[in-house]
């Protein structure tokens, strides 16, 4: 075992001193981003608007995983990513109008920046470093005829 770079494994529940538990895989940390969609002119709610948020990473690839959801009949969504708890974590959140002129109008489609900086995740254990949450409201234009 030494060899493996393992110095011991123990069972007991209890830890002793010294002994390193046996643990495969890599920390990691949830970030969610929350929030609303509204009209920029009228501020009411806009449903049925569909939300990505994707690693914004300089040299990242289009082929890295995003998360999607959709905002409900009161603008609300959702999303979350699982990714390498770090100091310094950037997401690019982009929301698209997909059904066209029904709930409000047909609405032009925006990105924005999400940064989790100066917010670290709480409440993990173990490999699990936690959850980080942003709240944010996204105003969106609606598309001239």
């Amino acid at each position: 075992m030494v060899l493996l770079g393992f110095s011991s494994c123990s069972n007991d529940p209890n830890n002793i001193p010294g002994d390193t538990p046996c643990e495969y895989g890599t920390p990691y940390a949830t970030y969610e981003v929350k929030g609303k969609v509204v009209n920029k002119t009228t501020k009411t709610p806009v449903a049925n608007i569909q939300v990505k948020l994707s690693l914004n990473r300089e040299g990242a690839s289009d082929n890295l995983p995003t998360q999607s959801g959709q905002s409900t009949g009161a603008g609300e969504f959702t999303v979350s990513s699982i990714g390498f708890p770090t100091v310094d974590v950037d997401y690019k959140l982009t929301v698209t109008d997909v059904d066209g002129p029904a709930n409000g109008g047909t609405f032009k489609a925006a990105t924005t920046d999400v940064s989790f900086k100066d917010i670290k995740p709480v409440g993990g254990e173990r490999w699990n470093a936690g959850k980080a949450t942003q709240t944010i409201t996204i105003e969106l234009e609606k598309e001239e005829p």
